[in-house]
């Protein structure tokens, strides 16, 4: 069975920035206003997913097993990653 791969990656790439946000909260504008957080974020993830669909990776057909091997390392990278 093949999935797209577009699925697996939003999953990798929440995993990875929200990683990312909990090791380096500076990178993140952790001291500023909700709202510019917000933004920020939001502007980060459109832009990565936009770049993911414009180069056509996202429509690339990959293997079940390595769908599910890119979730789980996307939640790996968000939990693992916290402990130092």
């Amino acid at each position: 069975m093949y999935w797209k791969l577009r699925i697996p990656l939003l999953f990798l790439v929440i995993g990875i920035l929200g990683g990312l946000r909990d090791r380096f909260p500076d990178l993140f504008f952790e001291g500023s206003p909700n709202w510019v957080r917000f933004l920020f974020n939001l502007l980060l993830y459109l832009a990565i997913f936009w770049i993911l669909e414009k180069t056509k990776i996202a429509e690339k057909k990959i293997h079940f097993a390595i769908g599910i091997l890119f979730v789980l390392l996307g939640m790996e990278f968000k939990t693992g990653l916290i402990q130092k």
